[in-house]
């Protein structure tokens, strides 16, 4: 009874022993007193039987107790059978694949939804300023034509700061510009008056005055000429004749 108590003690299983199975040998041993002393029931273990081992297997062993040992040891090797259980075992991981599978499915769903609105707002926008921007070419190309007289180049805006460089040049305040263009009217005037063959090409009014044009003889130029020398001086001129008509270029600037 002391060896089993010790031997209870040493064992560290987490629970109380209802019971013992002592195998007995040499058939000494009282169970019922063995029960009494410990307070738990004793009885006999036939591990023989458990191992279906016939009793002649024992005859040529010289000690039981050894046999018993080398029997339990070598029943320590023999591995447990597992069990295969389809549903604990297969069933959580497919659903957690299916779950995975349809998690992925919505997503690229959502990502291809997301991705055509994204690119349709892209282009109505493109498309807004397409429209936007030929508006606009439209409305500058009627009025550039009314101020320049032609169609715009490919870069009118380089054109048009030009044209304002030039005429910020323009000496005097605008008062005087209409001086001075009063005075080639008058001149023009004066002339048609009497000729009725004068072609005015251009009028460029800046610091000076630039006349181009041209009349049907030299003769008619010349009186275009005093005409002009009634209120303007003329600074410089060419003259030459092509096609049949006398062409004139002149600069004049108001008498003095």
């Amino acid at each position: 009874a002391r060896e089993v108590s010790v031997t209870a003690a040493l064992v560290e299983t987490g629970e109380a022993i209802n019971c013992l199975k002592v195998f007995d040998s040499a058939g000494s041993v009282n169970y019922q007193q063995l029960s009494e002393k410990l307070g738990i029931e004793a009885s006999g273990v036939d591990w023989l039987q458990s191992a279906a081992i016939e009793p002649a297997a024992l005859a040529d062993c010289a000690d039981p107790v050894d046999f018993a040992v080398a029997y339990g040891a070598a029943l320590a090797h023999l591995e447990k059978a597992q069990s295969i259980n389809f549903r604990s075992d297969f069933m959580p991981h497919q659903g957690k694949k299916l779950r995975l599978q349809k998690a992925l499915k919505l997503a690229a769903i959502s990502v291809t939804i997301l991705a055509l609105a994204v690119g349709v707002y892209f282009q109505s926008q493109l498309l807004k300023t397409n429209k936007d921007r030929s508006e606009r070419r439209k409305r500058l190309e009627a009025d550039y034509s009314v101020v320049m007289g032609k169609k715009p180049p490919a870069n009118p805006v380089k054109k048009l700061e030009t044209e304002l460089r030039r005429i910020k040049k323009v000496s005097g305040p605008s008062d005087v510009v209409s001086a001075r263009l009063i005075l080639v009217l008058e001149a023009f005037n004066k002339y048609a008056a009497q000729k009725t063959d004068l072609n005015i090409d251009s009028v460029t009014i800046t610091s000076k005055i630039n006349i181009v044009g041209d009349t049907s003889s030299p003769g008619n130029t010349l009186i275009f000429f005093k005409a002009i020398k009634g209120k303007l001086e003329i600074s410089r001129e060419r003259v030459y004749t092509k096609a049949g008509r006398n062409h004139f270029g002149i600069t004049v600037v108001p008498k003095r």
